[in-house]
């Protein structure tokens, strides 16, 4: 048959199946009024007499729909892909992100939806964001199955028992976790991590994140009872390569007598982390690197809040000897015990450091820099969020750059706040010999709205 003759039919069952819609509808609600015995039966008999010719009307238009879309096959150049071309494509295109973005494939076409639910690839990204605590369950249990044996990444936006019982019987293929902590569930969160902590043993995770929404006044986050639960998680997680933790802080601080956890695997810690270029820190509660030991950590990031983290930091390095190449540091001063800290560190080659107080922490590090050449000997990239006073914290800067020219590559500095809006004309000269040297150099004041000094 051809298509143009298929095309026909399709429309002439469609024209006979609408009226008798129609006409059954109307059947059944007069089924539902009473009425004798004697006419409720024959309603019921002419009822079930229509559904039947309905469902042939139906499945013959559904087989002329099949005929006609693979008379189309041979001139569609999607229908003639290889699977194995359409699954790569898929799998490069795809967001992974929404739960919804895999689950759109199965709306285009039946051809799509057998490509996509035998793509195990496509399901090994679940996220939990926007879907009712209800409806999960079922999705992560079926996006798990459709996941085969794969690895997977799992976002969680809440935890009830379903889920935790899920989380457990899948831990093993868990390799990216991330928790995100509402403000309206603070109360429960600490809790179900504790359970997931004492009830799952995650030997294939990779990453782990624990985030809390900021509140929108304050800029906290959410508050955890103490260290000890994070820790005891951490403890059944021996693969671990990347830990995030943010917008969170705890309510209690860490015990002296706290049993030292060695993660050997892990890489990066983001107690926080810079979220742009040009802004302030995002924060955390560092204090939890009081009860680690992290021998292979690569990149650090930590906000100094006290002495009391100061020293939590400097001890973790000591006992950890880390090959530490990126070190990205919030403090409130440059005290002996941070200069020790960036003594133990000799590996550096990038070093990012944030304060807003006063410029005199800012001439520290600078003067340190430029006399001490044992103090990160690396140091290949600096960026600095600071305060200028006046020209002399300029001229510190300026020696620390000649001293370390000749490995030093690249220097930002963003300068906070209102206090200086154009470079002294007595420093540009020099700040361009720099550039002209090979160093690049940016300098920009304003962190909100960017003014470029170089």
């Amino acid at each position: 048959m051809s298509a143009q003759q298929l095309r026909v039919d399709i429309a002439r069952l469609t024209e006979a199946i609408d009226p008798l819609k129609t006409v059954l509808v109307n059947l059944r609600d007069q089924r539902a009024v009473r009425c004798d015995p004697g006419r409720s039966d024959r309603l019921a008999v002419a009822t079930g007499h229509l559904e039947s010719a309905l469902a042939a009307l139906e499945t013959d238009r559904k087989e002329s729909i099949r005929h006609l879309s693979a008379s189309r096959a041979p001139v569609d150049p999607v229908a003639r892909l290889p699977r194995e071309i359409s699954t790569r494509i898929f799998l490069h295109l795809l967001p992974f992100f929404f739960v919804d973005d895999a689950a759109n494939l199965l709306q285009v076409c039946r051809a799509w939806t057998k490509i996509a639910q035998a793509t195990p690839g496509l399901w090994t990204h679940i996220n939990s964001g926007g879907t009712a605590p209800g409806k999960f369950k079922n999705i992560l249990k079926l996006w798990l199955s459709r996941a085969q044996r794969l690895p997977v990444s799992l976002v969680l936006d809440h935890v009830d028992s379903p889920i935790r019982d899920i989380v457990e019987e899948n831990s093993h293929r868990i390799h990216d976790l991330a928790f995100l902590l509402r403000p309206e569930q603070r109360d429960n969160w600490e809790e179900e991590i504790a359970m997931i902590s004492e009830r799952c043993f995650f030997d294939a995770l990779r990453s782990l994140t624990i985030q809390s929404s900021a509140d929108v006044d304050t800029g906290l986050g959410s508050l955890l009872d103490s260290p000890r639960h994070t820790l005891n998680m951490l403890r059944g997680m021996p693969k671990l390569e990347e830990f995030t933790f943010l917008f969170t802080f705890y309510k209690s601080r860490l015990q002296p007598n706290t049993t030292i956890l060695t993660l050997p695997s892990l890489r990066r810690l983001s107690l926080g982390k810079f979220e742009t270029e040009y802004g302030h820190p995002k924060v955390a509660d560092g204090q939890i690197i009081g009860g680690l030991r992290l021998p292979a950590l690569e990149f650090l990031h930590i906000r100094l809040n006290n002495p009391e983290d100061e020293t939590h930091l400097f001890h973790m390095l000591d006992r950890s000897s880390p090959p530490l190449n990126t070190l990205q540091i919030s403090i409130n001063g440059m005290s002996a015990t941070v200069f020790a800290c960036l003594h133990s560190v000799p590996r550096v080659t990038q070093l990012d450091i944030a304060h807003s107080l006063h410029d005199k922490i800012t001439s520290r590090l600078f003067d340190a820099l430029a006399s001490t050449p044992s103090l990160l000997p690396d140091l290949r990239h600096l960026r600095v969020f600071g305060l200028i006073g006046g020209p002399s914290v300029y001229a510190s800067v300026l020696k620390a750059l000649r001293h370390r020219k000749s490995r030093l590559r690249s220097f930002r500095f963003i300068i906070l706040g209102e206090m200086t809006r154009s470079l002294p004309d007595a420093f540009e000269p020099a700040f361009r010999e720099l550039i002209a040297g090979g160093m690049d150099i940016f300098i920009a004041t304003d962190w909100k709205r960017i003014n470029y000094l170089l």
